[in-house]
């Protein structure tokens, strides 16, 4: 008798959970931004809501752009719904790149309206301790990034040739100062991954979690969970990912 009323119970749990409504992923609209202009909202909350939503479904024609502006839509929130929904121009060397199957990305940093184009700097090995029970690192010159923001959850924006998606073998890397030796290093093994990270990705202590929406074809915003503590970071490409394999697009906090 146990079993029939465990066998029901169970049916029970299954149909329940079964008949929960799903939550659909948040798409931002034309209607959503009138929405919240109505409602009082600053133009700086509206354009951070239009960059940071997951998806969009804006529709910017002449008559379109009129009737925003009617329900008082500022131009400034208009043109980062433009933005938004602007397509991805990719470089001749990446339409090239593609075409011959090798990855590659252009990767800049947003914070707030600035939007810098980041350069890769390429890095060297070395290893500390002995076997085993050493650690491997990718080393990079200089203490400090070039490009430096105060911003303290800014967003990188991802151009890619579309061969390997954004979130495979890229990470977001926390670089440890060594003033010794004038470098920015990045553990990428350690024996308490069991050299997980030795020709992949880096040490998971040294990386900064992050979530990944599409802003259009081919164009990926990459914004931090929680914000970064001030330090120095790097877009991290993965040694074996194409040309750019083993470099860093980085980058500062103060």
């Amino acid at each position: 008798m146990w079993v029939r009323r465990l066998v029901l119970a169970g049916a029970v749990l299954v149909f329940a959970v079964l008949s929960l409504p799903l939550v659909a992923e948040e798409v931002l609209s034309n209607q959503s931004v009138v929405k919240m202009v109505a409602a009082g909202l600053g133009e700086e909350v509206v354009i951070a809501k239009v960059r940071e939503a997951p998806r969009t479904d804006f529709h910017l024609e002449v008559d379109d752009l009129v009737e925003l502006r009617k329900a008082g839509v500022g131009e400034r929130v208009v043109a980062a719904m433009l933005e938004r929904n602007r397509p991805a121009q990719p470089s001749p060397q990446a339409a090239m790149e593609k075409s011959m199957g090798i990855s590659s990305i252009e990767v800049s940093l947003r914070a707030g309206e600035k939007t810098i184009p980041l350069a890769i700097v390429r890095g060297t090995r070395s290893t500390a301790g002995f076997l085993v029970w050493g650690n491997e690192f990718v080393n990079f010159q200089g203490l400090h990034a070039k490009v430096r923001v105060s911003e303290r959850r800014p967003s990188l924006l991802i151009r890619s040739n579309g061969v390997t998606p954004i979130w495979v073998h890229y990470s977001i890397g926390k670089l440890d100062v060594d003033k010794k030796h004038d470098v920015r290093s990045l553990k990428i093994s350690s024996p308490r991954q069991n050299f997980k990270g030795s020709y992949m990705s880096p040490d998971t202590d040294w990386t900064v979690p992050f979530e990944v929406a599409e802003e259009g074809e081919g164009l990926w915003r990459i914004t931090p969970k929680e914000a970064l503590p001030p330090g120095e970071y790097g877009w991290y490409v993965d040694p074996f990912t194409g040309l750019q394999g083993g470099g860093i697009f980085d980058f500062g906090v103060d």
